[in-house]
């Protein structure tokens, strides 16, 4: 899982966000850095799917649409990375989703496919 990048601003309490996410079992880097913050994923997200059930394969460098995760997170998201895991009648797939920034810039998430 990669590093949570708290952004220092000079005026907010990063020591309180940080204790957060370690709650949650989650690295993070406080900054103030525009270099670090600019390459910064915003929502990074893992799962695992069966593919039976989703309909497709989820293929990396692709988009996919989630719904049903709350109005910051719905939306469209980036394929990072998917990992198969083939088993006699089953089809899984474990992945990681990305996206730069919080709340959809779509209203409605597209049906599939993309």
């Amino acid at each position: 899982m990669s590093t949570a990048v708290v952004v220092d601003y000079g005026a907010g309490n990063t020591r309180s966000v940080c204790a957060a996410l370690a709650h949650v079992e989650r690295e993070s880097v406080v900054t103030s850095d525009p270099e670090a913050i600019r390459n910064a994923d915003v929502v990074t997200g893992n799962g695992t799917l069966s593919v039976d059930r989703y309909g497709q394969i989820l293929r990396a460098r692709s988009l996919v649409g989630v719904r049903g995760a709350g109005i910051a997170f719905d939306g469209m998201h980036y394929v990072d990375s998917v990992t198969h895991q083939l088993r006699l009648g089953e089809y899984k797939q474990t992945f990681v989703l990305k996206r730069n920034a919080l709340i959809a810039n779509l209203p409605v998430v597209p049906a599939l496919p993309y």
